[in-house]
């Protein structure tokens, strides 16, 4: 049912996943380490941190676990090792090996100090309420990779590959997917119900504009010419009698 791990496949999902963590979440943590940072400024100095500044610290970042791939990847490439299910069937598995415990620890480690700058600026006002989306994904990520290598423990002996492949697509899809949704669905429904709401400001202004316009002239009426000649008329019949 699933393609055969070999060499190749097996160093590629670990570079992926690492390099992949390390920008998503390094990127979601540095600027939560920014906000902290200004919003534990007590004096009146101005604190700039720049975007420049965070790319550079994100470069830094995948610089080291990078560095760290390519050593793994030439002192102890991944094996592929053969395991045996529950009814004694050959299950081709990529090999675990302390290397693979260490990366474990960094991102818990990692993400670990992520959940303390949550914490930190829990409290700190942000436009779209970003901070609290971005410590909703960090704690997500953070609970389900414990469950994650947990049970890859209890999962490799007798080999399970039905199982590992669920846990792994479930791992996936609940924090990438729901990273995606917090992150950048919650700006879109933002945008979109400030658009609606200003709309309607506009159109309740217009509305009362319109009222305070709207007024009734005064008509002034005068007398029909045909009754001014009239009246008129033994007037100037008595002026010319008088003559």
């Amino acid at each position: 049912m699933y393609p055969n791990p070999n060499l190749y496949t097996c160093t590629a999902r670990i570079w992926l996943r690492e390099i992949g963590f390390s920008l998503t979440y390094g990127a979601l943590m540095l600027k939560t380490w920014r906000i902290s940072v200004i919003f534990r400024v007590r004096s009146a100095k101005a604190v700039k941190i720049t975007d420049a500044a965070l790319l550079k610290r994100l470069g830094i970042i995948c610089g080291a676990i990078g560095t760290c791939l390519l050593v793994r990847t030439l002192v102890s490439p991944p094996d592929v090792v053969v395991g045996r299910t529950a009814d004694d069937l050959k299950a081709f598995l990529c090999k675990t090996d302390w290397w693979d415990y260490t990366f474990t620890s960094m991102e818990v480690l990692f993400l670990a100090w992520g959940v303390r700058l949550c914490i930190m600026v829990r409290k700190a006002p942000s436009e779209f309420n970003e901070s609290r989306f971005i410590s909703m994904a960090i704690y997500n990520e953070f609970l389900l990779t414990c469950f994650l290598n947990v049970s890859m423990l209890f999962l490799q002996s007798p080999a399970n590959p039905d199982l590992l492949y669920i846990i792994f697509f479930c791992h996936t899809q609940l924090t990438v997917t729901l990273l995606l949704a917090l992150i950048f669905g919650s700006k879109v429904y933002i945008v979109l119900r400030s658009g609606k709401s200003h709309q309607e400001n506009i159109g309740m202004g217009a509305k009362a504009s319109g009222a305070k316009f709207n007024f009734r002239p005064q008509v002034r009426t005068f007398a029909h010419p045909s009754s001014v000649t009239t009246s008129t008329a033994p007037a100037a019949g008595t002026t010319s009698a008088g003559k």
